[in-house]
């Protein structure tokens, strides 16, 4: 057991800025495989290789005049993903804090900062089509609300996580010694108890919600364009209180009149040494 891809550049030799794209679909033509997919070899040249954007995990291949159906099961190792103990837990962090499944239809997740993924690991979601970047982005302004799903923590149960992660089951061995349940149960990130189904569930061990002005800030320096007063992480009682002291301090600024926050950059630029400072001066 180990982890699938739906990453389409993992199975054939394409780019994906090759992707034409048209009624929901992304043809790739030409497209060589990397590996064995069904009964085809590996090289085995594609007349075009099909993915409907509705659900990427099925890729439709076109070979003289007929068409097969493979569903992503290639099993990869956490090394071939370059995949680390850390990211994994983190990417299990990241799903429950942000309440929703990143591979759901109606996910509007785009940027770094909305999946905290990197690139390639948004491939191996199947996030990386040209769906995911025009989706209705050209509707928000900067610092709104990017997905309007859910945004509260909300506990995960085995089956979720795997699906989210790629993991064949939560019994994948992640190393010699751990499988994916026991690198995510010995993290500490974590509380594990049994719903009324009896189904093994994963909550965070501790709350998420913004505590203080230092938590405040520190969201908000994740958000480069700033942030809209009607996000939703900005909901919880305290956060006018915590708004107005960050402005006190020159943390923050806003424009009031666009209902807009925005860290400080003035105030986070570190001084140079006054021998620099002369130096530079000298050199004028």
């Amino acid at each position: 057991m180990g982890f699938v891809s739906l990453d389409v550049q993992r199975c054939f030799n394409v780019q994906a800025h090759d992707g034409l794209v048209f009624n929901n679909c992304v043809v790739y033509p030409g497209a060589v495989s990397k590996l064995k997919i069904l009964h085809f070899e590996t090289g085995t040249v594609f007349d075009r290789v099909r993915i409907d954007m509705k659900d990427v995990k099925v890729v439709f291949l076109h070979i003289e005049q007929k068409m097969f159906v493979y569903i992503h099961d290639h099993i990869h190792t956490m090394g071939t993903l370059r995949l680390g103990t850390l990211d994994l837990v983190k990417e299990v962090e990241n799903f429950i804090v942000r309440g929703h499944s990143l591979k759901h239809a109606d996910c509007q997740c785009t940027s770094h900062n909305d999946t905290q993924l990197s690139l390639q690991r948004q491939a191996d979601y199947g996030l990386v089509f040209p769906n995911k970047c025009i989706r209705d982005n050209k509707r928000r302004r900067p610092g709104e609300q990017t997905c309007f799903l859910e945004q509260n923590a909300w506990p995960r149960n085995n089956g979720e996580i795997c699906r989210e992660i790629g993991a064949k089951s939560m019994d994948t061995q992640v190393n010699p010694i751990q499988t994916v349940q026991e690198i995510l149960s010995s993290s500490g990130m974590f509380k594990i108890h049994q719903d009324q189904h009896n189904n093994t569930v994963w909550s965070m061990a501790r709350s998420t919600d913004i505590a203080s002005p230092e938590e405040l800030l520190s969201f908000m320096r994740k958000h480069s364009f700033g942030v809209h007063r009607n996000h939703k992480k900005l909901q919880y009682p305290d956060a006018l209180l915590h708004l107005h002291a960050l402005q006190r301090t020159n943390d923050i600024i806003s424009i009031s009149s666009a209902n807009m926050f925005y860290v400080n950059k003035m105030k986070c630029q570190t001084q140079c040494d006054q021998d620099i400072r002369v130096l530079w001066n000298t050199a004028k």
